[in-house]
């Protein structure tokens, strides 16, 4: 499953919460102790799927972090098993850029002379070094590159505050009703 299906999965799981917390306190079958007690199930079912989906999450994120790492600095640029001469070259270029001065002008004359795996090899180098605006613009030469970046900047590390903040309030876990007794639910949260 991926990042959005379990994002969403997360926010319907919030909201069918408060569904259930509306439909038991208007039920008028229910003593104050059975509308208690249906509440406390309830968050205590919305807090494990919550838990859950967001291990999923998480594993989803890393899993596809290292997928579209392995594509934007392997050899070749796809990902797949690249030739001994790939490979090679890959690593004279990956010398080149770890002893450059400066990796934004490296990284402009591998554009202008149309070397992919220098534009490769100065990303890696980039990202090692934290320079992710290097690395940003290494993924406008090279498609690869530009979706680890697109990756990062919606999921990771070139997050901005707002991404951030907006990520946060899709996975909060649901609230606990008030009915629900603190200690009888603190082994939930």
């Amino acid at each position: 499953m991926n990042r959005n299906e379990l994002l969403s999965r997360i926010e319907r799981n919030r909201a069918r919460m408060g569904e259930a917390v509306a439909a038991i306190r208007a039920d008028a079958r229910l003593s104050d102790a059975g509308r208690k007690e249906e509440l406390t199930k309830a968050y205590r079912e919305a807090m494990a799927a919550h838990k859950a989906l967001s291990r999923q999450l998480s594993e989803a994120t890393e899993a596809e972090r290292q997928t579209l790492t392995a594509r934007a600095f392997s050899a070749n640029g796809r990902g797949l098993t690249p030739s001994p001469a790939q490979e090679q070259n890959f690593r004279d270029a990956m010398r080149t850029a770890e002893e450059a001065k400066s990796l934004p002008g490296l990284l402009r004359r591998a554009a202008l002379t149309g070397d992919g795996t220098l534009v490769r090899a100065v990303a890696a180098v980039a990202a090692g070094r934290g320079e992710w605006g290097t690395l940003a613009a290494a993924g406008e030469h090279d498609r690869d590159v530009a979706a680890l970046v697109a990756f990062e900047g919606e999921a990771g590390t070139l997050r901005n505050a707002t991404a951030k903040f907006g990520e946060r309030v899709r996975t909060t876990a649901p609230s606990r009703p008030s009915e629900v007794d603190a200690n009888a639910a603190s082994d939930l949260a």
